[in-house]
């Protein structure tokens, strides 16, 4: 047997990226040297920030904490880490880092393999040099090929990485944070997803790959935030915008849906049940009812209400200051306005939303002109122009919307729930 099988049976170090998801993705590049030799010790180079991780990767033996400083070599740094390393009798180091200083302790400690991409001119720090790393697609295929013969070629799965947190810790915890007893998950995150300072997410939720939730925001139990979504977005508004005024938290209740690409601001509140549907927005301060559905790409604008129930088809602009009760339809691509003078008027003007009332329905397509009132189970035929309000049960089209019948017992919403 040569030198360098030898070699590769003494255990090997991982010297890995330092930000804490890179350092997490190393732990496929421990699965497939597990894979490769299940009896080969596995010891990585880490950040404090970073080592605790390491307790929960299956397959790494240990830790070697050291802080390299930024922007300078640190000798004593490197000489210290350096004298750790040669305590270690590793055969191997992967250097995943480009930089010269990550290959500078192994180096120092005389390790005998030290495999690497060329980088910043490592020659001599890295023995085992490696070529063609900007060709690779992504990450993981960059940091698998350096645990890979040289010339290998990469397999089309990686070994996924994976946090074991131990039963005894985990139950610890759940006593700890008055959890124990809950059958279902805790709560699910995806890839990329952002959870900022401050935030609450309750019990089974799901929150999606790049979802963003900005501090202040309160998810219900059982909430579903899918991928691309933004909770508790602050508006940007121009000087002397309508829209001023002040913003508290995000609330979301139980069992609530945001779908992908939907955006919905900081002090807005979701009831319980509420589907937001893709791309759709509710602006700040705006209230939905439980078990309401807003279809895709619609907007609920600032200071509106939404009672119970509602169902809200696609692209639908309900605007500013609008109030829906309960049980209302209204259909795709309606319009709502609030300004008669369209913004020539001073700030004591107050905006008059529309108000649709309890059960009435309201076509695709219909325009509502600002203030009008649509009268409880009253139905607006599909294309018209609302310039006046309209009486309860009454039944009106046209542009401008007329009355032409009355909305019989038989199709009143108690006959259909």
């Amino acid at each position: 047997m040569n030198s360098g099988s030898n070699h590769r049976e003494k255990p090997v170090l991982i010297v890995p990226y330092v930000w804490i998801g890179d350092f997490v993705r190393c732990h496929s590049v421990v699965r497939l040297l597990h894979a490769q030799n299940p009896e080969r010790p596995v010891d990585m180079v880490s950040s404090t920030l970073c080592a605790p991780l390491a307790d929960y990767m299956p397959g790494v033996r240990r830790v070697i904490v050291s802080n390299q400083p930024r922007k300078r070599l640190g000798w004593a740094v490197q000489q210290y880490l350096a004298a750790r390393l040669r305590q270690g009798g590793y055969g191997q180091a992967l250097v995943m880092s480009r930089k010269w200083k990550a290959a500078l302790a192994p180096a120092m400690a005389g390790i005998p393999i030290r495999t690497g991409f060329a980088g910043e001119a490592r020659f001599g720090l890295i023995n085992d040099m490696r070529w063609g790393e900007r060709a690779l697609p992504r990450m993981i295929d960059q940091m698998g090929a350096l645990a890979l013969p040289k010339g290998s070629p990469l397999p089309s799965d990686w070994p996924l990485p994976e946090l074991k947190v131990p039963t005894d810790e985990l139950s610890r915890w759940l006593e700890q944070h008055k959890l124990a007893g809950h059958a279902r998950p805790i709560v699910t995150l995806s890839p990329g997803a952002v959870i900022h300072e401050g935030v609450t997410v309750g019990a089974g939720g799901v929150i999606g790959a790049g979802a963003v939730l900005h501090p202040g925001v309160s998810l219900g139990e059982r909430c579903l935030v899918e991928d691309g979504a933004v909770l508790g977005k602050r508006p940007r508004l121009r000087p002397g915008s309508s829209a001023e005024g002040s913003l508290g938290p995000l609330q979301v209740g139980d069992g609530v849906t945001v779908c992908c690409g939907a955006v919905v601001y900081a002090g807005a509140h979701l009831g319980a049940g509420v589907i937001v549907g893709d791309q759709a927005q509710v602006r700040e301060r705006a209230v939905v009812g439980e078990h309401t559905v807003l279809g895709r790409g619609s907007t609920i604008d600032f200071d509106a209400h939404v009672g119970a129930r509602v169902s809200i088809q696609t692209l639908v602009y309900l605007t500013g200051a609008a109030l829906v009760e309960d049980d209302v339809f209204i259909g795709p691509g309606v319009t709502t306005t609030n300004d008669d003078t369209m913004d020539r008027h001073g700030r004591e003007m107050a905006l008059r939303g529309p108000v649709l009332r309890r059960a009435c329905r309201v076509g695709g397509g219909v325009t509502l002109t600002p203030g009008v009132e649509i009268g409880e189970e009253a139905f607006v035929a599909a294309g018209s122009v609302v310039t006046r309000d309209v009486a309860p049960r009454a039944v009106v089209m046209g542009v401008p919307a007329r009355e032409v019948r009355r909305v019989g017992d038989e199709d009143l919403l108690e006959r259909w729930r």
